[in-house]
């Protein structure tokens, strides 16, 4: 499925000359019965509890990055309620598709005023793009040629902004077989497409319900815990982990230095 556009927003940088901080994020998994269970935890009181842990804490993100897997039962009304349940945190939202999403419906919801679906952010000399690789009737991702050519175009347009790429699926292996098995079917090529461009600092996804953090070169790749139920690293089958829900924050750096730190109820 190719995306049929990639809005911009822009985002005015902070006047204190403090990082632009996003709040990440991801695999939320919500259904339109409130009492929706995911491997043992309802998902919406989980999300319900990661909110209230991130009002408490009393920061309010620039913007909020949400990496895919919304939706458990690719209900509109699944949409709908956490389109309601971000409003809480009084930032703009931007959203891209996981592989348990339909695209459609997720879009109908997000894509207007303060939301954006599958956009590009800009905000002083940072740019940060938001890629689909939903592929439909498969749990595996795919960057369609169309957003391989968006990705370029953005790349060809940012000037001297850096990026930070984000999409659902992992682009490399993370060294859990049955989760590797079911990534980026062409992350190499969109690895080396990052890699080229030395204006491109991070990729950020979601989808695997665990940290990663590594290096490759200055290219920074990360993944993140889910709102919900955790998988346990370097597991060979499905497993469950223990860990709680989880979330992310990143802070940008005028200079291209990205910090990042995550949290956990």
């Amino acid at each position: 499925m190719t995306e049929p556009r990639m809005q911009t927003w822009a985002i005015s940088p902070r006047d204190d000359g403090r990082p632009l901080r996003l709040l990440q994020l991801t695999d939320t998994h919500l259904f339109a019965d409130p009492g929706g269970v995911l491997y043992g935890v309802n998902t919406r009181n989980s999300l319900t509890a990661v909110i209230a842990a991130i009002k408490r804490a009393g920061e309010r993100p620039d913007a909020i990055l949400v990496t895919g897997d919304l939706s458990q039962d690719e209900s509109t009304t699944s949409y709908q309620i956490l389109r309601d349940m971000l409003a809480q945190l009084e930032a703009p939202v931007f959203v891209l598709p996981g592989n348990h999403d339909d695209p459609a419906a997720l879009r109908a919801i997000f894509d207007a005023n303060a939301a954006s679906y599958c956009g590009v952010i800009e905000s002083g000399n940072w740019q940060i793009a938001m890629l689909s690789s939903w592929q439909e009737k498969n749990v595996g991702g795919l960057l369609e040629p169309g957003e391989l050519e968006r990705f370029a175009q953005v790349l060809e347009r940012a000037g001297k902004r850096f990026t930070l790429a984000c999409v659902h699926h992992q682009p490399v292996a993370i060294g859990s077989a049955w989760l590797d098995r079911i990534g980026l079917v062409n992350g190499d090529e969109f690895l080396a497409m990052a890699q080229r461009d030395e204006r491109v600092r991070g990729i950020l996804w979601g989808h695997v319900h665990q940290v990663f953090d590594e290096y490759r070169g200055r290219l920074r790749l990360l993944a993140s815990p889910s709102t919900c139920r955790q998988f346990a690293p370097r597991s060979d089958q499905f497993a469950n982990d223990e860990l709680g829900p989880g979330w992310r924050w990143l802070s940008l750096f005028a200079d291209g230095t990205l910090e990042t730190e995550v949290q956990r109820l």
